[in-house]
């Protein structure tokens, strides 16, 4: 038996070394033909099988001892969690309010999150390319402290964390977002409501769901306007939750925006591969532009990449503008995301491909 188990890991080791020297020899090609304007799509395409291979496989052969390992460095002290809380958050009378109507503390948990901690890629673009890598817990924990937030990948695990420090009984689940294979990760949360209740808890997204959204529907559950965005969710017959988008227009009716595996309860594990994979493709959107996203109020207020996108208070319709200069991008990030250095800010803009002038 151990024989079998040690021919299945070192199987494994070989088959995540070829996929991984594919997905290197890809990029050399997809930097000599990007020269030529050649086969981009095929490419980039090509990739993103080869890394769900990857995903696939290391999901479905015997644990790496060694992210078994890490897996359980993700964990909060119930001191660090009302620290973030309260210190971070600028939640006053956190015990009281746990003790007194968990859903509604956690809902204002979600709101704060999302008035204080952005989605972003500023971070991770700051870094060098080649020294990109799917980061620590502990480096996870430093940047929530610092208000830096993060993307899902970060922001997710460390908001489950930070729910069972409190006593909540959360598990991981893994989404596909516009196509992105269990590229998310989500949060469900047990029993809150009532014995057998389910809720979604979505801190990690570049859209806003300001509310845990109660998962015990049959086949469809109710509409939620949270600032722009005016979404619903519908269960399939294979257990899969659709998310739907309202478009932009209203007239076009809805638009699939992920699905969402809630049967499929998995360990922190499961995600890193593909998050390390998403840290090093050139092609991952996150890595070719800065995204910044937070909420002022109910009012939305996002870079990406060379656009912003804002929302007004009083029609909620979601406005863009374009770009003209990296300088004009600086100053915006830096006014309304001040918690980053300017440095970093500059640095991060130096390392990315805004197809705007550097002014």
């Amino acid at each position: 038996m151990i024989t079998a188990i040690t021919d299945t890991a070192c199987t494994h080791n070989y088959i995540t070394i070829f996929l991984c020297a594919a997905l290197d020899y890809i990029d050399t090609g997809a930097g000599r033909l990007a020269e030529f304007g050649l086969f981009e799509r095929f490419i980039i395409q090509g990739k993103r099988a080869l890394i769900n291979c990857l995903v696939l496989w290391t999901n479905a052969v015997v644990p790496n001892m060694e992210y078994t390992d890490e897996a359980a460095t993700f964990c909060l002290s119930e001191e660090e969690a009302f620290s973030f809380i309260e210190d971070v958050l600028a939640v006053r009378n956190a015990r009281q309010k746990l003790e007194c109507d968990r859903l509604a503390f956690l809902d204002s948990l979600i709101h704060s999150m999302y008035q204080t901690i952005p989605f972003q890629s500023l971070y991770r673009c700051s870094i060098p390319a080649k020294e990109r890598h799917r980061p620590p817990f502990s480096i996870i924990k430093q940047n929530m402290m610092k208000k830096y937030g993060g993307t899902c990948e970060t922001i997710q695990p460390f908001f489950k964390c930070l729910l069972d420090a409190l006593g909540f009984k959360t598990d991981l689940f893994p989404g596909s977002i516009l196509g992105n294979v269990d590229g998310h990760t989500g949060i469900v949360v047990h029993n809150l409501e009532f014995h057998g209740s389910k809720h979604m808890v979505e801190v990690g997204c570049a859209c806003p769901v300001l509310t845990a959204i109660l998962l015990n529907f049959e086949k469809e559950s109710q509409i939620y306007s949270h600032s722009f965005l005016t979404h619903k969710y519908l269960r399939r017959a294979d257990g899969i939750l659709e998310w739907l988008h309202r478009s932009k227009d209203r007239d076009s009716g809805w638009f699939k925006f992920a699905e969402l595996n809630i049967s499929k309860l998995v360990d922190i594990s499961f995600f890193f591969v593909k998050n390390e994979a998403d840290y090093t493709d050139p092609s991952n959107k996150f890595n070719c532009g800065v995204w910044a996203v937070r909420m002022n109020g109910n009012r939305f207020f996002a870079v990406k990449g060379s656009t912003i996108k804002w929302s007004e208070e009083q029609d909620q319709q979601l406005l863009s503008q374009n770009i003209g200069s990296k300088e004009e991008l600086k100053a915006i990030l830096h006014k309304n995301f001040p918690q980053f250095p300017l440095r970093m800010i500059e640095q991060a803009l130096s390392n990315t491909r805004q197809s705007i002038s550097p002014s």
